[in-house]
């Protein structure tokens, strides 16, 4: 499906118009080939990408400033059998829901990973909600569904796929 036909489908399905059973999201893809012949991965090179990303995303965190973006690197592994564990999961859960939000679920607030002061560039929005963890712990879920504005920046991501799992 393409991008432009995938939004006006998403776009007017929101609205409540009505879609026949199927018609929003078909199994048509954007990532298939014609080609059936696609080259497959050796996975000598596999290994070696795996062994590459596992040491940047533990290796040198106090140079971290987009937490976000690691933590979906983080449960992509997980949910592709990679690395991590359901433990690590949970932990990383607690860490964004017990430690890092301000327990309001109207008007939410994230701090810093490290709890320490925002950097000035980012003093309205130091910390953010781990989107990625939001299909593992029912707080963070109600926690977007509370915050989430599809118009804003992060909404162009978010929505469609928070959708894409909920539909």
């Amino acid at each position: 499906m393409k991008r432009r036909a995938f939004l006006q489908k998403v776009s007017l399905a929101t609205t409540g118009l009505a879609w026949p059973a199927g018609a929003l999201f078909s199994a048509e893809t954007n990532y298939e080939s014609s080609d059936k012949t696609q080259a497959k991965l050796d996975p000598a090179l596999a290994k070696d990408w795996l062994a590459r990303w596992e040491k940047n995303i533990l290796g040198d965190e106090r140079n971290r400033y987009c937490d976000h973006d690691d933590l979906e690197g983080i449960v992509a592994a997980f949910e592709h059998g990679l690395v991590f564990s359901q433990a690590d999961i949970q932990r990383l859960i607690a860490t964004n829901r017990d430690f890092m939000w301000n327990q309001q679920l109207e008007g939410a607030k994230f701090q810093r990973l490290d709890g320490g002061q925002p950097d000035a560039r980012w003093k309205n929005s130091p910390g953010v909600l781990w989107t990625a963890l939001v299909p593992y712990d029912d707080t963070l879920r109600k926690i977007l569904l509370a915050n989430h504005d599809p118009a804003s920046w992060g909404g162009l991501a978010i929505t469609p796929w928070f959708l894409g799992i909920n539909i």
